[in-house]
């Protein structure tokens, strides 16, 4: 018996999981977030790093506070 049958990428054939969840229930939920935006604003923000030279921090040596 497998009590979480999944693909080798995560993908579960039986219930189609996962998906995108509508409005509707992303109301229910409470949260408020338009996904089509996160992602433009993902892309966008990605756009900024590579320009600035990419998001690395500079790291302190051990000792230093």
């Amino acid at each position: 018996v497998i009590a979480f049958p999944k693909t080798g990428g995560g993908h579960d054939p039986l219930t189609g999981a996962p998906t995108p969840i509508t409005a509707e229930q992303r109301f229910e939920a409470g949260i408020d977030v338009d996904p089509e935006l996160m992602s433009a604003k993902n892309d966008e923000t990605a756009g900024q790093n590579e320009a600035a030279g990419g998001d690395e921090v500079e790291a302190s040596p051990a000792g230093d506070a």
